[in-house]
Order: structure tokens, then sequence, then C-alpha cells
């Protein structure tokens, strides 16, 4: 699905291409900053349980100093990753609006106007930021998530691979469960409140418009019932959704608690003659699944972009 996303996107904006490689470059460097910083924990924690020596306990130290800079330098570039990112969205949607603006100003009026006012008004104020907002964003964000995902789980399936496969697994379960269980949900519900959105924004428009007439006409009670029954519809499926959009989190953190007990309960038996590697292991698993946890949120989350099926 994401793909034909990416596919759809580039087919009309094919300029953007370039500015998405450079994204994709600097998903590259937050993912392997969060690899290093994740993957010095096992020796980092090795060191300390095997070794007293004060040389060794320099070492210690360094590993430790190291880890701390990573992440306070992984940290600052995602800041700065998250600029660029609000700062490219901002800037695509005013590209679209003044091109669209253009099209309205410079296309002969007949076809212009084959366009109604209430269309016209809702591509600008709610479609084109939905876009942006929904779509553009979400897809970054869903790149430099999918690099940190994708890194680290080569990282545990490389040392520890019958726990990660297992793990895996589970992950597996949980996304295909939500896909045949949640999504059909979001979808239904984006269907009804974009067609929704419509009327709401017909409703207003038909009352600003021909305020006049509707007077001259006395039919206020009219115009006024059919614009509070289209609002409170509108705004009742949209909490609906809403709600649906905020669930996820809440149902994926059982799923990485499991994930978490399989990791160390196949590490404790495979490790049981070595304790120091235990616990060392013990700490890079806790280490990847905390940097792990958020990301499985955020590609979940950002994989279905809302409002744009229908």
């Amino acid at each position: 699905m994401i793909l034909r996303y990416f596919y759809k996107f580039f087919a009309y904006f094919r300029d953007e291409k370039r500015f998405f490689l450079n994204f994709a470059f600097l998903s590259l460097i937050a993912g392997l900053l969060e690899l290093f910083g994740v993957a010095l924990t096992y020796p980092f924690v090795l060191k300390i349980i095997l070794n007293s020596k004060s040389e060794e306990s320099i070492t210690v130290l360094l590993i430790g100093i190291g880890i701390v800079l990573l992440f306070l330098i992984k940290n600052v570039f995602m800041i700065f990753y998250t600029y660029l990112q609000t700062r490219y969205t901002n800037q695509f949607e005013s590209k679209i609006k003044i091109k669209f603006m253009e099209y309205f100003l410079t296309s002969q009026y007949q076809n212009a106007a084959q366009i109604p006012f209430a269309l016209k008004n809702k591509i600008f104020s709610y479609l084109i930021p939905t876009v942006t907002n929904n779509y553009i964003f979400r897809l970054l964000n869903l790149c430099v998530n999918l690099v940190i995902f994708t890194l680290i789980t080569v990282l545990l399936a490389v040392k520890f691979p019958v726990a990660a496969f297992c793990a895996i697994i589970c992950i597996l379960i949980l996304l295909k469960t939500q896909d045949f269980v949640y999504k059909p949900l979001v979808k239904k519900a984006s269907e009804k409140v974009n067609a929704l959105s419509l009327k709401t924004h017909q409703a207003f428009n038909e009352i600003l418009i021909d305020l006049k007439s509707i007077k001259v006409s006395n039919n206020e009670k009219y115009f006024y019932n059919r614009f509070k029954s289209t609002t409170n519809d509108y705004h009742e499926n949209y909490s609906g959704m809403s709600f649906l959009n905020i669930v996820p989190p809440y149902v994926t953190e059982p799923f990485i608690i499991i994930m978490l007990f399989i990791f160390l309960a196949i590490i404790s038996f495979q490790s049981l003659s070595s304790p120091e590697k235990l616990v060392a292991s013990f700490a890079l698993i806790v280490s990847a699944i905390f940097r792990l946890a958020p990301a499985i949120s955020r590609l979940h989350g950002n994989s279905w972009p809302q409002l744009l099926e229908s």
C-alpha cells in the first residue's frame, strides 16, 4: 500500500523526488545514530560486569560517554530533521495552493466555472492542508521510522536470531490483525467524514452567498436546520474518526510487552551458562525495545493517510 502511495505521489509531483531522496539520506543518518547508541549498550554493560580494574574502568567510562554523546547528537539531529520536515511540508502546501489559483485565473472561465464554489473552497481550506499534513508529513515520518526499525531489527536478528524471528512473527500478527479489524473502520469513517465535509461546506456557502434571498423568502429556518444537521453529523463522525486514530498505540503497547518477554525468555534459555552475557543481553534488548516501540507505533500510525482514500 505504501509503495502505491509513493508511486501516485511521484507520478504527479516528479520534481519532488530530489527532496525525498535528501530526506531518505537524513533518515539513514538518524537510523545509524540510533543503531550505534543501542549497539554500544551490550559492550558497556558487559565491561561493567566483567572488569573492575582501573584501566578497564576508563574504557567503561569512555563507552558510557560515547553512548550519551550519540543520543545527544541524535536528538539534536532529529530536531533539525523535524524543522526541515515542517518547513518542507508548509512550502509544499503553499506551492500547491498557488498552482490551483494559477489554474483558476488562467484557464477559460467555462472550465473554472464547472467546479462548484463549495468545492473550490474545500480544496483550499481542507483538501490541500489534509494532503500536506496527513500524507506528505506522514510519508516523511514513515521514512525515518522505517529506517530506525529496520536497522535495529537487523541488529537484534544478527545478535539473537531465534528470539528476533519469534518477535518479528509477533509484530506481523499485530499488524495483520489491526489491518483486518481496524483499517476497514478507519476507511469507512474517513469516507463518511469526507462526504459530510463537502455537505457542510455547501450548506455554509449557500447561506453566505444567498443570505439576502433567504431572508426575502423567509427560509431562514430551513437553511438553519440544514446547516445545523450537517454540521452536527460532520463533527460527530469526525470525533469518531479522531478516536480511531488515537487507539493504535494502546493496542500496540501490549504486543510490545509480549515481544519483550519473548526475547527475555529465549535469551535466558540460551545464556544460562553465562550470566554476564545474559545481563548484557537483557540490557541490549531493553534498550532496543525502548527505541523500537515508538517506531512501531509511528509506522503503524503513519501508514494509513486518513481522508485520502475516497
